[in-house]
Parts: structure tokens; C-alpha cells; sequence
């Protein structure tokens, strides 16, 4: 194609420009009820065309954010403390494996920074981003590098309906159970940093399983939107 054909927007690339916007915001909706989603005020809020818009929901109801009705309504939601162990489960069996594949290609002075930021949080201000810029270091940046991509996919529909759960840490800030996470953090990138992946799969299987019940716990102390 002509150089000025192949720089000119297409419907694809417009879908991937606001997905991730579209999916974190439908992700953080989630605790607090069963939301519809409307496709025609979609693509009017973001000036795509409906054929994109349909696209984004296609894609959310391959995460597992979104279902389709009889009726071909689009709905999100309620994520629930059952629903909440589910995803919790699945992480817990699946992120010390992937975060094992990942090892070989992780760089140890990144690790080491990522490491830092968890010790210069716990000696200084805890604010919901920087805890959100943690987990984000840990969960995503660090376990989902394993090559699998398979695995990454199932790892990521799991992740996706607890990330609201984190924009409550500064409604419900605790600092026990914050210094706790912390602390489980810690431990894991020091087993990365040795090299030592049997040890890292253990502490990070026994922060997975150790979270659920201070984030179903959260989960219940919401209010309304």
C-alpha cells in the first residue's frame, strides 16, 4: 500500500487504542454490581464506529468481564466472594508456575529495583498508587514474562476483576495487612534475585492464598458506587 494508505487509521487499531481504558474501567465497576453496558453510548463517547465498539465487548467477553443476554444486552458484573475465590484459586495453582518459565529471561537489576520500591514503600507513604504500582511490578510485569502465552492469557482474566479491589486501599488502609503484603513481596523477589524459582513459586503461592480473605473481607466493606 501507498505509505499515506498505510498511516491512516483503521477500525483495528482503534479498537486497540481504547481497550485498555475501556477494560479497566468496566474491571473496577465490577464489585459494585451488575452493570449494562450500552454499545451505541460506547462508540458515541469515544467517536469510534458501532462496528468498534461491538469489538471492545467481543474482546471484554473473551477476558471473562462481560456476558451477552438472550436479549443481546451486554452486562458486567457483580463480582462476588465466591466468584472472588475462584479467581484467587486459579492464581494461586497458576502465577508460581508462570513466574518459574519467567525467571530465565527476568534481569536481576530490575528485579532488584522492583525490590527497592517495595522497601522505600514500607518506609515511607503507602498511597493507593504506589501499592497499585506494586502489584502491577509483581503480578504483570514479573510473573506474566513467563513465555507462555496460554498460561499468560488464563492468568490475565483472573487478575482483571480484582484490580478494583486495590483502588479501595485508600477507603479501607490497613496497616497490618499492607505491611504483610509488603513483607510477602519482599520475599519473593529475594528468591528471584538468588535464582532459586522453587522458592519463589512457594512465596508467591502462599501470598496468593494468604490475600483472599483480607480482599473478600474488602470486598464485603464496600458501599455503593
Amino acid at each position: 500500500l501507498p505509505d499515506a494508505r498505510a498511516l491512516q487509521p483503521t477500525a483495528r487499531n482503534r479498537r486497540a487504542t481504547i481497550y485498555p481504558e475501556v477494560e479497566h474501567i468496566v474491571a473496577c465497576c465490577l464489585p459494585y454490581g451488575r452493570f449494562q453496558l450500552n454499545e451505541s453510548l460506547l462508540a458515541e463517547h469515544y467517536g469510534v464506529s458501532r462496528t468498534v465498539a461491538h469489538e471492545v465487548l467481543t474482546a471484554l467477553d473473551r477476558a471473562g468481564l462481560v456476558t451477552q443476554d438472550s436479549n443481546q444486552r451486554w452486562y458486567a458484573g457483580p463480582l462476588t466472594p465466591e466468584l472472588m475465590g475462584e479467581h484467587f484459586e486459579i492464581r494461586w495453582l497458576m502465577e508460581p508456575l508462570a513466574v518459574a518459565q519467567a525467571l530465565p529471561a527476568l534481569d536481576r537489576r530490575d528485579l532488584a529495583a522492583k525490590r527497592e520500591r517495595v522497601a522505600t514503600t514500607q518506609a515511607g507513604r503507602r498511597t493507593p498508587a504506589r501499592m497499585e504500582r506494586l502489584e502491577h511490578d509483581l503480578h504483570v510485569d514479573t510473573v506474566l514474562r513467563c513465555p507462555n502465552g496460554q498460561l499468560r492469557d488464563a492468568i490475565h482474566r483472573s487478575q482483571l476483576p480484582l484490580i478494583a479491589i486495590h483502588d479501595t486501599f485508600q477507603l479501607f488502609l490497613d496497616d497490618a495487612e499492607i505491611e504483610t503484603m509488603l513483607g510477602e513481596h519482599l520475599a519473593v523477589y529475594d528468591r528471584l534475585i538468588a535464582g532459586d524459582a522453587a522458592g519463589a513459586m512457594h512465596a508467591l503461592e502462599a501470598h496468593l492464598r494468604r490475600s483472599l480473605e483480607p480482599n473478600v473481607t474488602r470486598l464485603r466493606q464496600l458501599g455503593p458506587l
